[in-house]
């Protein structure tokens, strides 16, 4: 059994030898303890006593405990200092509503501020100045919103149903591989949320949903097509699966639709597979005898058995080379085989070439049926079907959303008392 010796302080004995101690604090003392301290002397227990000739006057006295109240009164304020920057530091640069999530520290540090005459000190180390704090701490914050603006006087935000709407569609694993603007879209179309492709993104900003991308300057003009399936691209490129096994897949895309027509798996990289895959795609939507353009880079694949089936008679399609026929690269197709990659089939493994075929045919269903922001919410399947991709087509949507949007907000059944 461990024992462990407990210590007393010297005016705990002295007061026991006085008869000054209280019996809750006797009773717990040893009474071999208090026998001890019984028969000493009460000049023995030490005790930093200065001596009666070394004692300050009253006017010191006093002068000291006025510097000792002002002190703790720098510490505290030096306390409430820190957690105001800890707070603020992480959500810099600081802005109104930054500095209405620490008001109440920021109350109190002027409180004792304003009793000792430190607040031209404060302000110095304040990173916002004494107007910018007088015009924002009047402002009213509501904890319901994520902008910590009053529902009721400000209506037009999205409403608390939207905003969950946004959290979890966002967050669902079907959605891993698209963007941010075809979920928009998707939520558009299933009627989840009315609001503009802007409000969208500063909700998601908000609630910290990001899906980083890659924008290009453009310095020329893009090359369209009028109407489905009269401008087609097509390009190749390489995927490795598991089993080292090195796959060359034939893409082909229509320029106005964006849909992907094609997508061949072959372990050749020849013309003639280029020209199956090209003989396909006409066959099956109908357009041997249809006139049109194959937009294509100078590689061999484009060349040889493809060119000579191109020049047949009767064969109307007309094969132009990227930066060369026309000023625009082939970036269409190219963007695609990305898309591709990068969405589908770099994010799982893949072990042969089985597994990649029924990858491919699983991402070019998911792609075709994915809203697309440059078709204005529809989908490459429905402009292929014949739609016509309309930049108004949800402004009707909207603005009834925004309407009843007001009525929600307005009659929101707040429990909790906006700050002033």
């Amino acid at each position: 059994m461990s024992s462990f010796y407990r210590s007393y302080h010297s005016d705990l004995k002295i007061q026991y030898a006085n008869g000054k101690l209280h019996s809750d604090i006797t009773r717990s003392i040893p009474r071999s303890t208090k026998q001890r301290w019984k028969g000493k002397n009460i000049q023995s227990f030490w005790a930093p006593y200065p001596l009666k000739e070394n004692l300050p006057d009253e006017n010191q006295l006093q002068k000291l405990r006025k510097e000792n109240a002002r002190l703790k009164v720098l510490i505290k304020s030096l306390f409430y200092l820190v957690s105001i920057y800890r707070e603020l530091v992480i959500l810099s640069p600081v802005k109104s509503a930054h500095v209405l999530t620490v008001k109440r520290n920021i109350e109190v540090l002027l409180h004792f501020c304003n009793k000792n005459e430190l607040e031209r000190v404060i302000w110095r180390y304040l990173p916002f100045s004494f107007k910018q704090w007088k015009s924002w701490s009047h402002q009213k914050y509501c904890f319901n919103s994520l902008q910590g603006h009053c529902r009721r006087q400000n209506p037009q935000q999205l409403s608390i149903r939207e905003q969950e709407m946004i959290k979890t569609q966002c967050a669902k694993r079907e959605y891993d591989n698209w963007p941010l603007s075809g979920i928009y879209y998707q939520l558009l179309r299933d009627r989840k949320i009315n609001c503009s492709l802007s409000t969208f993104y500063k909700y998601c900003r908000l609630l910290n949903i990001t899906k980083k991308h890659l924008k290009i300057s453009r310095k020329y003009t893009p090359y369209r097509a009028n109407k489905a399936l009269k401008v087609l691209h097509q390009d190749i490129t390489l995927f490795k699966t598991i089993n080292g096994v090195k796959h060359y897949i034939y893409v082909i895309r229509d320029n106005f639709s964006r849909a992907i027509l094609a997508c061949k798996v072959a372990n050749e990289y020849s013309s003639n597979m280029a020209r199956q895959t090209l003989e396909e795609v006409l066959q099956r939507f109908s357009l041997m005898r249809e006139e049109g353009k194959l937009i294509t880079d100078d590689g061999m694949e484009n060349k040889g058995k493809l060119e000579d089936w191109l020049n047949k008679p009767g064969l109307l399609w007309k094969k132009l080379i990227a930066q060369l026929d026309i000023i625009q690269s082939n970036s269409m197709v190219e963007a695609a085989n990305k898309i591709l990659k990068y969405r589908f089939l770099y994010t799982k493994p893949i072990a042969d070439t089985r597994e990649l075929i029924i990858a491919i045919e699983q991402a070019v269903k998911s792609y075709n049926q994915m809203p697309n922001s440059q078709l204005y919410g529809f989908t490459p399947n429905e402009v292929l079907a014949g739609a016509i991709p309309d930049k108004c087509h949800f402004r009707t949507q909207i603005s009834l959303g925004q309407k009843q949007r007001l009525k929600l907000n307005q009659d929101f059944p707040c429990k909790m008392v906006c700050q002033i």
